[in-house]
């Protein structure tokens, strides 16, 4: 069945594209402070969980990266290649080409360009927080989602996609690629 995508963004990020988002309750019947990060200072220490042999050097290992994999290939996008508004990185992955949209320190997601009618769409950051556009005329939300133009309704094939700590992919995928440096 493959990765279900999903969009992980911090809330200050939601709430500046979602202004009109309500958190629906924090009673979920456990007493725990949902507003503080549970594993202490995992992110930001270099101490591991547990081994990993080898330790792939390239980046460091607590770095957070979205990995888009296909079977025993991955490639890595890092936040250091968006800026504080939302960035598009047009890039091929096993000979599909891609669309990694991010935004620095905040969310990155990734989709398919190729339609289903086979064009090739360009996207890229249209000025509007959140959307993409195309040279169709055609606005794309971060769902993937046409919001505007002739294809209003489609939706933009994602990709098998997910955030991890960079220690963590070259473990299963150990030729992992890093765009801009491989």
């Amino acid at each position: 069945p493959g990765i279900l995508p999903v969009l992980e963004m911090t809330w200050s990020s939601w709430q500046e594209l979602f202004p009109g988002s309500n958190v629906s309750s924090l009673e979920t019947g456990y007493s725990r402070p949902y507003g503080d990060y549970p594993y202490g200072n995992y992110r930001s220490s270099s101490r591991l969980i547990f081994p990993v042999n080898p330790l792939d050097q390239r980046l460091h290992e607590k770095e957070r990266v979205l990995a888009v994999v296909d079977g025993e290939h991955a490639k890595v996008y890092r936040f250091d290649l968006f800026t504080d508004t939302l960035g598009v990185i047009r890039d091929e992955f096993q000979a599909l080409p891609i669309a990694v949209a991010g935004r620095k320190g905040h969310f990155m997601m990734a989709f398919k360009r190729m339609t289903p009618d086979n064009v090739l769409l360009e996207l890229e950051y249209c000025g509007t927080p959140g959307l993409m556009g195309d040279q169709e005329g055609n606005l794309w939300d971060l769902f993937g989602y046409a919001v505007e133009g002739p294809r209003k309704g489609q939706r933009l094939e994602p990709v098998n996609a997910f955030m991890g700590y960079w220690f963590s992919i070259p473990a299963f995928y150990p030729d992992t690629e890093i765009y801009g440096i491989d």
